[in-house]
Order: C-alpha cells, then sequence, then structure tokens
C-alpha cells in the first residue's frame, strides 16, 4: 500500500469565527433585490446585483442553552454552528425529505441572513427571490408567502426551480461572460438534487414541466449508504462517524465506474486494489512507553531479586512443613506394617481399614512413594535435580555443527564426510525441534478454542461446567463426619477421586480463567522458537511469510484492509531476536513490540473504501442495490424518449446536467453517455453539457434572470407583491418560464 492511498479522515471544523456583519448597506437600498438559494444540504443569499452569494452556509439551525455564566437560550445558524461544541448534538434542518415543514428554522435562517446583510430597517424593503423544489407543494409556498409578506413585510417575491435558473445561467451566457441569451433548444434537463432526481424535458421554447419525471434518490442517499456501510463493515469503530465526515467522504473519494459488473469481478485482485483501495485515517492517541535509564532498570532488577528471594522463603517455608508431615507418615506407615508379622490376619486387615488400605500392598506401595518423595526432596536440598541432570546429560551429547556453513572447497576429505554428517544429524535435530513445535501449537490452538467455547454460555463445554459447580456445591451440603482418626476413610462416601490425575482438571473446568500452568506451552513455545531461530532462522522467516501470504489471499482480508502487510501478533521469528522495525531501522526487542503496537492501534483507526467507492454512487443507476424499487436514471431518461419518439434525437444533443448530488461525483458524465449509447440509433449526435458551477449557477441564475426582468420592466409580470396576497391568498404565486406550475386547486 503506498502511502499516496492514505488520507486524513474529515474532521468537525473548529476554531471557525463568527460570520461577519457587512456594513455597505447603504450601496442597496435602491429596492436591489435578495436573491435567496435555499437548498436543502446549502444555502445562498446575496443581492442580486452582485455577480456571487455574499453568504454561503450550511442550511441548519442549533438552538440549546448556554451554560457558562448566565444560562441564556443561544440560536447558531450556518457556519456560526461550528463556533460552540455544545451547538454540533441539538442541529436541526427546515427540511425533510426535500420539503420545507420547519418554518421555525426558515424564520431563524432569514433571520440571521438579512442581519448579516446589514439590513438596519424594521420592515425588508427588498424584493425576494427563492428557488423552491421541483413540483413545491401549496401548503409549503403558503406558509412561505406568510413568513415573508407578514413576518417581515416584504414588497414581492418571486419563486422559480433551482435547476431552470442553472440552466438560464449556462444558456444565457456565452463563453467570453457575455449576456447572449438565445430561445431554449429542443433538450432535457437532469437536476441531481440532495433528496431526488429530476428529468425535465424542453422543447417549444420552453421547460415542459407537466413532462417531468422524478425518481427518489439524491445525493442524500448516496451518504446514508456510504454511512450503512461503513458501519455495518465496522461494526465495533472505537471512534464515531458523523454524517457530516461521511459526506465529505462520498465528495472526495466515490466514483463512477463505467463498466460496473466488470470492475467488481476484478476489483479484489491485488494488483487492481492497490489503485482503488483509500485507507482513511481516523485520528488517534498512543501513548509510548519512554525508555527507562541504567539507573532505573537496575533498582527494577533488584527489586524482582527482592521479591524472588521472598517467594523463596515462603516456598521453602511450606515445602519444610509438607516434607515433616511426610516423614511422621512414612513412620506411622512402617509401624503399621510392622504389625504384620504380630498380629493375626484380621486384626491386622482392622489396623489397614482403620488407616485407609485395604491389602498390605496398597501399604507397601504407599510407603514406597513417600520414600520416592523424601528422597527426591533430599536431593534437591543438596542442588540434585533429576530434571537438571537429565537437561545437563542432553546438552552435553549435543553433537557441534561447526561444519555445516564452512564451503566445501575450505575441507578435505574427512572434513567433508564429517560436513554431511554434521547435516544429517542438524537436519534430525531441526525436525525434531519442528515436530515439538507443531504438537505445542496445537496444544495453544486447543487452550484458545476451550477459552472461547467457555466464553459462550450455550456451549458443550460450558454446560458442563455448570454441571460441574453444581456437583460440588451439592457435595459441600453434605453432614461432615465428626468421628473417627483423622485418616480415617468412609467406604461409603469413597469415590476414588484424585486417584486418576485428570480428576484434578475438575478445577480448570470450572475456572473461566486459564490457568498459570496452562502458560507453559507459549513459554515452550517461544524457547524452541528461540532454538530453531539460531539453527535455522529461514524456516521461522518461511513460516512468517506463509502465514502472511495465507492472510492476505483472503477476500475477506483484502475487503476490510486493502493490500497492507498482514502483521502476526504472535510471529514464529521472536520479538527480541528481531532486529529490524520493517523499514531498516536497528531496534531492540520494546522498540519492535512498541511500533507493533502502534502500527496495530493505527490500523484500528481506519476505513478501508474499496468497492464502495463505486458501489454507493452505483445506486443512481440502480435502485435495487439499496433495496429501492424504482427504475434507474437511464430508464428515467428511456420513458422520457418513448414519451417523444420524434424528439429523441433532438434531445440527444442537448443534455444538461446540474445539482450537486450525483453529478459532482467524478466519472459522471462519461458514465451517463456511455449508458445512453445503447438505447439511442446508431450515429446519433449526443451532447452532455455540465453546469458551469454546480454549487452556485443556480443562484446566479436567479440574480441574472433578476436583472433581465429589471432592465425589461417586466417584474409586474413574474413577481407577486404584498397586494396580491392579500387579495388571492398565500397559495398564489405568478408563473413564469422558470417556475413551477400553479393550479389552483378548488
Amino acid at each position: 500500500m503506498t502511502k499516496t492511498n492514505i488520507f486524513k479522515a474529515p474532521t468537525v471544523p473548529n476554531n471557525v469565527e463568527f460570520q461577519k456583519i457587512f456594513n455597505d448597506y447603504n450601496k442597496f437600498k435602491n429596492n436591489s433585490s435578495i436573491v435567496i438559494d435555499y437548498g436543502s444540504d446549502t444555502c445562498r443569499a446575496g443581492w442580486s446585483v452582485e455577480e456571487s452569494p455574499r453568504l454561503i452556509f450550511e442550511n441548519s439551525v442549533s438552538k440549546f442553552k448556554n451554560k457558562k455564566g448566565k444560562p441564556k437560550n443561544v440560536i447558531l445558524v450556518g457556519n456560526d454552528i461550528y463556533t460552540d461544541p455544545s451547538a454540533y448534538s441539538t442541529t436541526r434542518s427546515a427540511f425533510d425529505n426535500g420539503l420545507i415543514y420547519n418554518f421555525d428554522v426558515v424564520e431563524n435562517t432569514l433571520d440571521y441572513i438579512f442581519t448579516v446583510l446589514g439590513i438596519d430597517t424594521d420592515s425588508i424593503n427588498h424584493p425576494i427571490v427563492m428557488t423552491e423544489p421541483t413540483s413545491n407543494l401549496f401548503r409549503t409556498r403558503k406558509n412561505m408567502n406568510e413568513l415573508l409578506f407578514e413576518g417581515y413585510n416584504v414588497p414581492s417575491v418571486a419563486y422559480g426551480i433551482d435547476s431552470l435558473w442553472s440552466y438560464y445561467y449556462n444558456n444565457t451566457l456565452n463563453t467570453d461572460g457575455i449576456n447572449d441569451r438565445t430561445e431554449m433548444e429542443d433538450g432535457i434537463i437532469i437536476s441531481t438534487g440532495n433528496f431526488s432526481t429530476h428529468i425535465i424535458p424542453i422543447f417549444n421554447g420552453k421547460p415542459q414541466l407537466k413532462h417531468c419525471q422524478r425518481i427518489n434518490i439524491g445525493g442524500n442517499s448516496m451518504v446514508e449508504y456510504l454511512l450503512k456501510l461503513i458501519q455495518v463493515k465496522y461494526p465495533v469503530f472505537p471512534t464515531k462517524i458523523l454524517q457530516s465526515q461521511t459526506k465529505k467522504l462520498a465528495q472526495d473519494h466515490l466514483y463512477f465506474s463505467q463498466d460496473y459488473q466488470k470492475e467488481i469481478s476484478t476489483l479484489f485482485d491485488k494488483e487492481v486494489l492497490e489503485n482503488v483501495d483509500h485507507i482513511i485515517q481516523f485520528p488517534f492517541h498512543f501513548s509510548e512507553n519512554p525508555e527507562k535509564s541504567q539507573e532505573e532498570l537496575d533498582k527494577q532488577a533488584e527489586r524482582r531479586r527482592e521479591n524472588a528471594k521472598k517467594l523463596q522463603q515462603i516456598a521453602a517455608r511450606v515445602r519444610l512443613e509438607k516434607l515433616e508431615k511426610r516423614e511422621e507418615d512414612l513412620i506411622e506407615y512402617q509401624e503399621l506394617l510392622g504389625y504384620a508379622e504380630t498380629d493375626d490376619i484380621p486384626t491386622f486387615n482392622n489396623r489397614l481399614r482403620d488407616y485407609g488400605f485395604r491389602t498390605k500392598q496398597e501399604l507397601e506401595a504407599e510407603i514406597k512413594k513417600v520414600e520416592n518423595t523424601l528422597k527426591r526432596a533430599r536431593d534437591k536440598d543438596l542442588g540434585i535435580d533429576p530434571a537438571d541432570q537429565k537437561e545437563a546429560n542432553v546438552s552435553t551429547n549435543v553433537p557441534k555443527f561447526d561444519l555445516v556453513e564452512v564451503p566445501d572447497e575450505q575441507l578435505g576429505p574427512e572434513e567433508l564426510k564429517e560436513k554431511r554428517k554434521q547435516k544429517l544429524i542438524k537436519a534430525n535435530y531441526d525436525a525434531r525441534d519442528r515436530a515439538k513445535r507443531r504438537i505445542l501449537l496445537d496444544s495453544i490452538e486447543q487452550k484458545a478454542a476451550l477459552k472461547n467455547e467457555l466464553s459462550n454460555r450455550k456451549s458443550k463445554a460450558s454446560q458442563l461446567r455448570m454441571k460441574s459447580i453444581a456437583g460440588l456445591a451439592a457435595h459441600e451440603t453434605q453432614p461432615v463426619a465428626t468421628s473417627g482418626s483423622r485418616r480415617k476413610r468412609q467406604d461409603d462416601s469413597d469415590d476414588n477421586f484424585g486417584e486418576d490425575d485428570n480428576d484434578w482438571n475438575i478445577y480448570l473446568d470450572i475456572s473461566k480463567e486459564v490457568s498459570d500452568s496452562d502458560d507453559s506451552p507459549e513459554i515452550e513455545l517461544l524457547q524452541i522458537n528461540e532454538l530453531l531461530y539460531k539453527n535455522d532462522a529461514k524456516f521461522l522467516e518461511e513460516i512468517d511469510e506463509e502465514t502472511r501470504k495465507e492472510i492476505e489471499g483472503k477476500l475477506l482480508y483484502r475487503f476490510y484492509s486493502g493490500t497492507q502487510e498482514a502483521i502476526l501478533e504472535t510471529p514464529a521469528v521472536p520479538f527480541h531476536l528481531s532486529t529490524s522495525d520493517g523499514n531498516g531501522d536497528q531496534v531492540g526487542e520494546n522498540g519492535t513490540k512498541q511500533n507493533l503496537m502502534k502500527e496495530l492501534m493505527s490500523r484500528s483507526y481506519q476505513v478501508h473504501l474499496n468497492i464502495e467507492r463505486i458501489r454507493v454512487p452505483e445506486i443512481l443507476f440502480d435502485p435495487m442495490i439499496v433495496g429501492d424499487d424504482q427504475c434507474g436514471i437511464i430508464e428515467l431518461v428511456e420513458n422520457m424518449w418513448k414519451l417523444f419518439p420524434e424528439k429523441k434525437t433532438d434531445f440527444a444533443k442537448n443534455i444538461f446536467v446540474t445539482g450537486q448530488g450525483f453529478a459532482s461525483v467524478k466519472g459522471f458524465s462519461s458514465r451517463l453517455y456511455n449508458d445512453l449509447v445503447p438505447i439511442l440509433p446508431i450515429g446519433t449526435e449526443m451532447n452532455i453539457k455540465m453546469a458551469s458551477d454546480l454549487a452556485l449557477d443556480a443562484w446566479k441564475g436567479a440574480a441574472l434572470w433578476t436583472k433581465d426582468v429589471s432592465e425589461n420592466s417586466n417584474q409586474k409580470n413574474v413577481f407577486m407583491t404584498r397586494e396580491e396576497y392579500n387579495e388571492y391568498g398565500g397559495e398564489y404565486f405568478k408563473e413564469h418560464e422558470y417556475s413551477n406550475l400553479y393550479k389552483k386547486i378548488i
């Protein structure tokens, strides 16, 4: 994975300053119109006589109670929300599925706009030009009219569709930016909005809204789907991914595949995935352990020695007590055996039963066992440990392999024979160590599997554990015998527990935690690995390499982790014998392991976008990907052309694309072209024109339209005045070629 494929995660804006209030209102007092592109995601506002909007902000409002100092209610609008972290969780939008429903939020937004523009009068004495969605509801427009005319006392209002004003702007200005408006040519407008996508045909010199078609897939659908995919892919991701961050990820990393089915079939090939997989690195904090000075290391070692000495003293005292008890038992058992020569058989058998033995042979076996135990203890006191002695014998018998690495040309005939002999012996030793290593690995895997089973309350091992606990509890409730010798065994309650060494495993079975003795396989495995590394380092390195290749070759690993090199938490090559951190830097044990932990934490805070980069925007062409039973955009265009077959070729020559939904995704125009070609007659000319500025063309078109209307003194035909509002009601508005249709509902 190249470093160029790692990207920083989008962050919530911080250190944002409040929007400044403009103080040049006097220049616009002469009845200049205010143009507001009231989008569901972004709001743009400014004066119609200017070329670009003064205000561009996120169309949301936050209301919260400020707890600093004297409590007071605070309302923040747009980008000002990011000036106070307390406002993040109370952010609200005026829109629901693309339609305005919360006019309290609208009022807060309009207050903000008029205040920042520097308007200092009691009422707004400027005509308002505002965008609205295609086929806007009468009730929504009525509420907006009531707010503008009765709340702000505006003189007049005009509404228009954002996509049509974007088309007006791009169809009016020529390449030199000069107003050169011509009559609308036949064609279609594809508007990819935030909540929906519309197809509007143009013929007879104007948009034909009664033939407009729509699908409920928009830019917000893309963002929500991407967020769901990330949440499913990383269900325990350590930090919360916000919708605003997902929106930025969609803008920066998604693209349209030119052949979706073909690309997904080869996407997880390593060569392809290296270029497609984008790693999004979220911030994390890793606390590095500072290197200790030699003085601190010496003190730590001294404390360990002192603690070990105390433990040895305690162990010696306990061991001495056990030995004394064993010696007393041996004397009693020997005295008991001496009665065999003096007592008759029935009397002697009664003595045996009093001590818990059934036969003389059992007594003799117990005496021999105790004698052997005492002998081992005495040998250990003298420094003679049979295990150490055996290990010493083995170590002294290990042959030398001093000729194995010597080149043949430097050896004589006898030395060559010895070298071949050493190679065979060394191969046997290595094979034995490898087999032992395999056995230890199996033991560790079995222990891990048992631990996983015990963690599942419904597993068989866990149920057996519960039965064992219940059996022990029942045994503890039985009455305790109060008579007889301390060694007297009751035949009726004796279950021979302990005769088999496996009986003691019950305490492991009923314990959820693995005991200390179970750690020995890992320790022994480490010792075997150290020995193998000294004799055949290449063997362990090959094991690690094969393990990595096996992990990296799995489809799920590539889906979750891309082409990153797999990290082995327990590699065959011991950490403290590794001399490199993977970058050629020589490091010690702590450095290697610390780098590993840091890399593991870094990866836990990573999101890999691979198939999501093409799968998410594909919902525009195939909504069934998200389970939406709608046609895709190609079928929508085809249906439009079927309505007007005689204009099909004319429509293909003039396809205008606008909107910040899917149109802003890389590769949209080329994918649209490739998918439309097959449904057109061979040789049909097709021209797809993208809006010059997807974000601002709607506002610029509305401002340009307002200036043209003013220059032609045509305001009365397109603006609804306050008098007309009072006469015809709030649902009324004046139609023009860039507005919705007005049909009075009786």
